[in-house]
């Protein structure tokens, strides 16, 4: 079950990758670059930290092999760096708008989304710590 899981998170990722570098031109933090290239960074990071990171989050336990300290660390650390990347995703989207001189969270998919890392912040911050 892990294997397919993981086999899944990798045809995510590698059509997500495929996407953004081919049909949509690639990734820039750049105000001077189309804002379109700096909105692309929102869905691949979204991908990479909400579905990929928090995917390996969720199986640490499995396929971490060793203590029940270590697997709790690693659970936590993918944890963090899933909300690290979803921060990311979050920022380009925020970015993209100012640059665009559009507004932020006006649409029901934004304040999902808001609403979504808030509660997967929480969440984080409410798992015990190794050696706890």
């Amino acid at each position: 079950m892990v294997v397919t899981a993981q086999l899944l998170a990798a045809v995510v990722l590698t059509l997500t990758l495929v996407w953004v570098l081919h049909f949509r031109g690639g990734v820039s933090w750049e105000k001077t670059s189309s804002p379109r290239l700096v909105y692309t960074a929102h869905p691949l990071f979204m991908v990479i930290g909400l579905v990929i990171c928090t995917g390996e989050a969720v199986m640490a336990y499995r396929i971490v092999l060793g203590p029940r300290e270590a697997k709790k660390a690693v659970h936590l650390l993918l944890h963090l760096v899933s909300l690290a990347f979803a921060a990311v995703g979050l920022y380009a989207a925020i970015k993209f708008h100012h640059d665009a001189g559009l507004p932020n969270f006006h649409s029901l998919h934004s304040w999902l989304g808001i609403t979504t890392i808030a509660l997967y912040a929480l969440q984080v911050s409410a798992l015990p710590l190794p050696g706890v």
